[in-house]
């Protein structure tokens, strides 16, 4: 079977069991193998038609690339994929963010503005049908203040429609050579209302100036509203819940995702074609990936990449739930969105330039190009708000709110780790190395929410460290799942269990399955058992003493 489709079908057919969801009304007559047919053809035809064009036109102006890709083959794919669940959607744009992660950092703005105005003029909005066919161009203002903050170089005045007079500070991901495009401005300006000063997040048209450059000829850009004439349409008011936010976690992690595959893939491929000296005899060589060190970085990053990949997933998994979901049942699904984006958002954010640096230093001169993939994941990690935000909602609002209602949901899911029956000594080994991690994790969190305990500055002062141990553990229940279907899979085959090491490598077939077991219970020594000293700390209260250290170190 052919390898892409293989994946796909166990990720989305075993793993998620994406086909229940031809029960619901909204997907009713859904089918995933004739859907991952569909998907494979478009792999095959389009898409490696595409990668090859690509390639020829290597130098060539970014809009003939542009073209190509968000015109001709994203722009057709977003009018026919939206009957998908959105989960298949991410498959497909997954794919086409490998093609030109630039181009995509510009496309998901695109594609982020065209699903904020349908939700307030319609699917059938003019505006809506060019972002999403690529004739207009989206530019979103996704660099919001930290900590509250309200200080805004755009002032809006109104009643509406409103005027907007000033310049963004930054907007990300548009190439300066597709200028000649209409662009639609999605842009942050402070506004005054009955409750007090707010930012809102406004349309508009016309009557801005082109892109200027802040930062090189890509990337970063300013916009100024040099007039006050200007039109503008207030389309939300920026809170924890507002839907830019959520569309903008959802499609940055995405993107991280795909850069740490593409740091992953070119690691690995180095990893085989490198030659270094033999460890035991100096007089010969041996393949890169054979070096403990190597081997050690090349399995980080692997368990990573497919960590995010399968949390993207299961985010989009979440959402098409949520969206047929019974009366009753939305707060389960919507609680543990929220705890999802909220945590990956910061973890990705840290880990994926790690990764990607990892697999700089691994392929040395030959792979120069994921110095790109570096920056746009530094740039990407800024977008949706300050991690500082991120990390404080987290611990003041997400986990606490409710009686802690989605910190309980998520628990509900680890819970399932306990009850599986693994069949090898890796996955059982596994297993108990996450229930206890996760009881630790349990008793930390009770403990620093119990009201006696006054120990509520203490969960801010090691917010940024209580996220990444919700990251790790998440992608570690991800890998555990995967490494789990993977056994009944074998099972299924007939495995032997006693010698699955040496049959996978002898049965290619096999080997994929295989994988998944040891990459599961590397990534939970790797993570999970060195970060116990981490949860012991933060039992302690540190902010007193964290306080006056940074006070005197301010004095000096």
């Amino acid at each position: 079977m052919n390898q892409p489709l293989q994946k796909h079908q166990f990720l989305l057919g075993r793993l998620l069991n994406l086909q229940v969801l031809s029960h619901s009304e909204g997907f009713k007559g859904f089918d995933l193998p004739q859907a991952l047919q569909a998907l494979q053809h478009w792999r095959e035809e389009d898409l490696a038609g595409l990668s090859q064009m690509l390639k020829d036109l290597e130098g060539e102006e970014r809009f003939n690339r542009w073209k190509l890709i968000f015109q001709e083959t994203a722009g057709p794919l977003a009018s026919r994929t939206p009957a998908l669940p959105l989960t298949l959607q991410r498959v497909y744009q997954q794919e086409l963010a490998g093609l030109d992660p630039w181009l995509y950092l510009a496309w998901m703005q695109s594609l982020v503005a065209a699903r904020l105005l349908e939700q307030k003029f319609g699917d059938q909005d003019p505006q809506v049908k060019g972002l999403l066919d690529g004739t207009i161009l989206g530019a979103v203002d996704w660099f919001f203040p930290a900590l509250g903050d309200l200080e805004a170089t755009l002032l809006a005045q109104g009643p509406g429609p409103y005027r907007l007079t000033g310049r963004t500070p930054a907007l990300v991901g548009r190439y300066l050579e597709l200028n000649h495009l209409k662009t639609l401005f999605l842009v942050l300006a402070k506004l005054g209302s009955p409750e007090g000063e707010k930012l809102g997040l406004f349309l508009s048209a016309v009557g801005a100036s082109p892109l200027v450059p802040v930062r090189g000829p890509v990337g970063v850009g300013a916009v100024d509203f040099a007039q006050p004439t200007e039109e503008a349409q207030l389309l939300e008011f920026i809170d924890p819940t507002c839907s830019v936010l959520a569309l903008a976690a959802d499609q940055v992690l995405l993107l991280q995702s795909s850069l740490c595959t593409q740091a992953c893939q070119a690691a690995l491929e180095a990893g085989q074609q490198k030659r270094v000296q033999d460890l035991e005899d100096p007089k010969k060589d041996m393949a890169l990936l054979y070096h403990p060190l190597a081997a050690d970085q090349l399995v980080e990053i692997k368990g990573l990449a497919e960590g995010l990949n399968g949390a993207v997933l299961q985010i989009a998994f979440y959402q098409d739930c949520l969206s047929q979901a019974k009366p009753g049942q939305e707060e389960y699904f919507s609680d543990l969105l929220e705890l999802y984006r909220t945590v990956l958002k910061v973890y990705a954010g840290k880990h994926v330039p790690q990764a990607l640096l990892s697999a700089v230093k691994l392929t040395g001169n030959d792979r120069l190009e994921l110095l790109d993939g570096l920056q746009i994941s530094g740039l990407v990690g800024l977008l949706g708000g300050s991690d500082l935000d991120w990390c404080a909602r987290f611990v003041t609002e997400v986990l606490p709110r409710n009686e802690g209602r989605a910190f309980a949901s998520l628990f509900k899911e680890f819970e399932q780790v306990s009850r599986l029956a693994a069949k090898t000594g890796g996955l059982k080994e596994t297993i108990g190395i996450f229930t206890d991690f996760a009881g630790g994790l349990f008793l930390l969190v009770n403990d620093l929410w119990n009201p006696e305990a006054g120990k509520s500055a203490a969960a801010l002062v090691n917010a940024r460290t209580l996220v990444d141990l919700f990251g790790d553990m998440i992608l570690a229940y991800l890998l555990i799942r995967q490494a789990y279907e993977s056994e009944l899979w074998l099972a299924e085959q007939g495995a032997n269990f006693f010698h699955l090491g040496q049959d996978a490598v002898q049965n290619p077939d096999l080997r994929p399955y295989h994988n998944r077991i040891v990459l599961a219970e590397r990534f939970a020594i790797q993570h999970l058992a060195r970060q116990e000293g981490q949860i012991r700390v933060m039992q302690r209260n540190l902010a007193p003493a964290l306080n006056g250290l940074l006070e005197s170190e301010g004095k000096e």
